[in-house]
């Protein structure tokens, strides 16, 4: 790869650094996108040029994540990056931070509702609005909304996660994220998290419980808590005791299908959990009832097919099975039905062909056996026998 080429607007024998950027911008970024505007800012002070090798080796990363530390500066408008058609990055500018920059933030909203055709509704709300739950805790009834319409995802820019009226909670969701998956986040995370609690409406606390949830399984992926945050918003969780309820009993049945098809080694893939929310959700059967699918397919096909034990289950949950009774009813029905399938499909005895055919529509003749083996005996032994002519009945 060439050398990058960086410019910068001050050249100098010491880095300095904005007290506009100690103030506004390190309390957000995570240390590896400091580190790397810090290196940015002593290079371009050189007037030195530099590769995203050199950037990594400096300070021991990979190069995947120091880009994403590049972009995350792009997005916060503290960078400009020019690259080719081929997406390699030709040369990048560190942008001066403004003196007013609230002032600054405010024209730029300015000119990009200006090229709209149309005003999008602002995603900043009261949190009022935000968080609003079906929980009734006077009766500590949960409303299980299965039928939910999940909300359309919407890309957040960093004037709106600044002035969302709930930003200091956003910043430490972001925060204690990082510190948890033991990585920088990138755009698309950002926009994830943010998704989750400004449109599934997810609290803090319970945002919160579902990175810590997701560690302690070692899934350590946004992607992942997206998909365990869409399956609780479906059920309708909206608060830390629901979710801690629903993942024990998840985790229960998790364990016990990973132990009955005897898997170890590998957790489970997305398709194979998504078949077991499936099971859990949208069937709403018991334990009892999937592990039986789960051992029928054992049985069948000697090896753990989630495609298999889907099978099962969906044919049990089309005929209105509900317990394990209903189930012994249906291998009653089955093996009944069987049976006169087979008695239906049996081979019928050869009946006797009767003589009244065109083929036998004469009396039929009858022999003494006795009277002929002794005309035979007679012969032998040369002794003479009258020929009978008609033989006797």
């Amino acid at each position: 790869m060439s050398d990058i080429i960086l410019t910068n607007h001050t050249c100098s024998s010491m880095t300095v650094i904005s007290n506009l950027f100690l103030d506004t911008y390190l309390p957000k970024a995570s240390g590896d996108a400091v580190k790397v505007y810090l290196l940015l800012l002593r290079y371009a002070g050189a007037g030195q040029s530099i590769t995203l090798s050199i950037l990594a080796k400096k300070l021991e990363q990979t190069e995947e994540r120091v880009g994403e530390a590049l972009a995350y500066w792009e997005t916060m408008g503290l960078l400009h990056i020019t690259k080719d058609q081929t997406n390699q990055i030709l040369s990048m500018q560190l942008l001066p931070i403004p003196v007013n920059l609230e002032k600054t933030i405010d024209r730029k909203k300015e000119e990009k509702d200006k090229d709209k055709v149309e005003k999008e509704k602002p995603l900043c709300r009261p949190i009022s609005e935000v968080i609003k739950t079906s929980y009734n805790e006077k009766n500590a009834s949960i409303s299980y909304m299965t039928d939910k319409k999940t909300p359309e995802k919407k890309s957040v820019s960093p004037y709106e996660l600044d002035h969302h009226s709930d930003s200091k909670k956003i910043n430490q969701i972001f925060y204690i994220t990082e510190r948890y998956f033991e990585k920088q986040l990138t755009v698309t995370d950002i926009n994830i998290l943010f998704y989750i609690y400004d449109s599934l409406k997810f609290s803090s606390e319970l945002l919160e419980y579902l990175i810590e949830y997701c560690v302690s399984i070692d899934k350590k992926s946004v992607r992942y808590a997206e998909q365990v945050a869409l399956r609780w918003y479906k059920s309708g969780i909206t608060t830390v005791e629901q979710a801690k309820t629903s993942t024990k009993n998840y985790s229960k049945t998790y364990n016990a299908i990973v132990k009955a098809f005897g898997v170890s080694g590998r957790g489970l893939g997305s398709v194979e959990l998504n078949y077991i929310d499936t099971w859990m959700n949208t069937y709403g059967f018991s334990l009892s009832i999937i592990l039986e699918a789960c051992n029928r397919t054992l049985g069948a096909t000697y090896q753990p097919s989630f495609k298999y034990a889907n099978k099962i289950l969906s044919d049990w949950f089309q005929a209105g099975v509900t317990s394990m009774e209903e189930i012994a009813k249906l291998d009653a029905l089955h093996q009944s039905s069987r049976k006169q399938m087979n008695t239906k499909n049996s081979v019928k005895p050869m009946e006797k062909v009767s003589a009244n055919n065109k083929f036998h529509n004469f009396e039929q003749r009858t022999y003494d056996y006795q009277e002929l083996e002794q005309r035979f005996i007679n012969k032998a032994n040369g002794i003479p026998v009258d020929y009978v002519k008609e033989e006797v009945n």
